[in-house]
């Protein structure tokens, strides 16, 4: 494993734009990653909020009709 990890590492100081974006995915990786395990929950999740007088908001999916076409148009 050692040496694949270094491998990876001489390819990425060659090629030194890929390289720089590797390190970067990699710390944004590492990060969210982190970030998700250290949390452990999500604060919207709550039902309710204390101390407000917050309310969930009803959302409607409306679609638009469907077009008709004169029979001429259709073969």
């Amino acid at each position: 494993m050692g040496q694949q990890v270094k491998e990876l590492f001489d390819w990425a100081r060659r090629r030194k734009i890929f390289g720089c974006v590797f390190v970067v995915a990699l710390t944004l990786t590492v990060g969210i990653l982190i970030g998700s395990v250290v949390s452990g929950r999500v604060s919207a999740m709550k039902t309710s909020f204390a101390g407000t007088n917050a309310t969930r908001l009803a959302v409607q999916i409306q679609f638009l009709p469907r077009l008709r076409f004169p029979a001429s148009w259709v073969a």
